[in-house]
């Protein structure tokens, strides 16, 4: 005869137990869910009290870090190494490595700390989930001429120009796209009277 095979229903216990502990698991994960989207709204409705939100922030991080308050708390925090550090590891913590422009931000940061190699390496990422950010290849071009790679510089550059031909501008519209990341997504967005000041600005310097 052959061995009669043991199951759950054997041991209707077994099947109690497995059902309770997926209830208190999924109630815990509810329960952090819910206090990490709290604190997350509560820091977004502090406005401009900017240390008040990164506290906020940070207690959503405690509770669930995500690729969003990980990189709010990244932008808040006044600490450049601690941001930098907040973004070097979001992809490892939340499998997202890139978030509303992360890459960006953690290339800006390490240029700041004058780690030139390291911003290198993310603006070139940046640029791989956005090849038509202008704003982004500026600060790259600055980074490999500080970095000593004047020829590739040079190539940003020209392709900064090309871009900008694609988006209906000239070379001269270059900074209002730099300094406004809204009208770098969409260059359509930009008020005809800030296009028309920059020309005016222009023709004043010839």
């Amino acid at each position: 005869d052959e061995p009669e095979i043991e199951t759950a229903e054997k041991y209707p216990y077994i099947q109690f137990l497995a059902a309770g502990a997926a209830v208190i698991l999924g109630s815990y994960l509810f329960y952090m869910n819910f206090m990490s989207s709290m604190y997350l709204r509560n820091a977004v409705n502090l406005g401009q009290k900017y240390q008040q939100r990164l506290q906020e922030t940070l207690k959503s991080i405690k509770y669930r870090p995500t690729y969003k308050n990980i990189n709010d708390a990244a932008v808040l925090t006044p600490d450049i190494n601690l941001a930098a550090a907040y973004l070097a590891n979001m992809g490892n913590i939340t499998g997202i490595s890139n978030f509303s422009h992360s890459n960006f931000i953690l290339a800006s940061l390490y240029m700041q700390q004058g780690k030139i190699n390291e911003a290198l390496c993310f603006f070139q990422k940046e640029y791989d989930c956005f090849p038509l950010s202008v704003r982004n290849l500026y600060c790259y071009q600055l980074a490999l001429q500080k970095a000593g790679r004047k020829d590739e510089a040079l190539a940003v550059r020209r392709a900064i120009t090309e871009i900008l031909k694609a988006k209906g501008l000239e070379n001269r519209h270059l900074m209002i796209l730099v300094k406004n990341q809204e009208y770098d997504l969409n260059s359509g967005r930009i008020p005809a009277k800030l296009l028309n000041n920059t020309t005016k600005r222009n023709n004043q310097h010839q």
